[in-house]
């Protein structure tokens, strides 16, 4: 994007806003004929303190006045910071050079929300910071670990180092950091396979009741959560025929956790066989507990899920 152009943009939009008209978000042409000289799009929410700021700036000066803002802590007003972010994400990979200091900022920020919009940013410009966060986490509180394991989840890791640390955080005897790390591991998927053998662990423990859990409804809750988290890894990362027992077993459970079980269990076709008597089950099932959408999307999954495993009805 040219010095000029990049200006030209800022002032058009500053005029907007001050008629009261403030511009829609502009979509960035991504088809066959979109160019570099296209302006960044822009959502409708940025502020004309911002744009004034950025007015008469390159492109790498308005990168630096962004970051600038955003750690400005108490100097700047929670909402300009926010709306810094928010335009930093609307130039997508073009802000991609200053994901380690928007990491930075995320480790230290103390704003839960702008916590959260840190991590969508670094997720929205496709920054590579995997490296930076892993080296991080070795001196990392666990309030910052949990922050850490999250950040990789939004930003979908796939360097070994960052899965062979989310599988150590599988580790952890406490069932909410499993949590989120199960939350991460489904948002990565199949780059994540090698963690695989520890969900499955941690599925096969199976849903214990609230009466046999010591601690009362939290611990039962965060074991029940986790459980449930650990079966929708599995069918994201994709189950390998190791996992056929784990998901047989969620086909009884809570209907939404038995609707991903039973479309897991699909992708394996023939080799789930052994889970069709539960499919089967569960295709007949008729005490919908309150959960008539749930349950009737489960037994679509079950139906799904045994045509797959036997096509030709044998």
């Amino acid at each position: 994007m040219s010095h000029s152009l990049s200006s030209l943009t800022v002032l058009i939009l500053i005029v907007a806003i001050s008629l009261g008209c403030e511009p829609a978000a502009m979509v960035k042409n991504s088809g066959p004929n979109s160019s570099n000289n296209n302006p960044p799009s822009l959502r409708p929410n940025v502020r004309m303190e911002i744009l004034k700021r950025l007015q008469n700036q390159t492109q790498d000066q308005q990168l630096e006045t962004l970051v600038a803002i955003i750690r400005g802590g108490d100097n700047e007003q929670k909402k300009i910071r926010y709306d810094a972010l928010e335009y930093l994400s609307s130039l997508g990979t073009e802000a991609s050079s200053i994901g380690t200091p928007l990491a930075e900022q995320l480790l230290v920020e103390s704003d839960s929300s702008i916590v959260l919009k840190l991590q969508h940013t670094l997720a929205e410009i496709k920054t590579d910071v995997e490296d930076f966060l892993v080296t991080a986490a070795a001196t990392a509180n666990e309030q910052l670990m949990s922050r850490i394991v999250k950040t990789l989840g939004f930003i979908g890791a796939k360097k070994p180092e960052s899965i062979e640390f989310l599988n150590t955080r599988l580790s952890v005897n406490l069932n909410r950091d499993q949590l989120e790390v199960c939350k991460s591991l489904t948002k990565i998927g199949p780059p994540a396979h090698t963690a695989l053998p520890k969900l499955i662990e941690i599925a096969g423990r199976g849903r214990v009741s609230l009466k046999e859990k010591q601690g009362g409804g939290r611990s039962y809750r965060e074991s029940r959560d986790l459980y449930e988290e650990a079966i929708n890894a599995i069918a994201a990362i994709g189950p390998n025929e190791q996992a056929i027992p784990v998901l047989t077993s969620a086909l009884a459970g809570d209907p939404l956790t038995a609707q991903v079980a039973a479309d897991a269990l699909a992708t394996l076709g023939p080799r789930a066989a052994s889970a069709l008597p539960e499919l089967e089950k569960l295709k007949q099932s008729n005490d919908y507990g309150g959960k008539a959408v749930a349950q009737s999307q489960a037994i679509k999954a079950a139906e799904r899920a045994i045509l797959a495993i036997k096509p030709n009805g044998n």
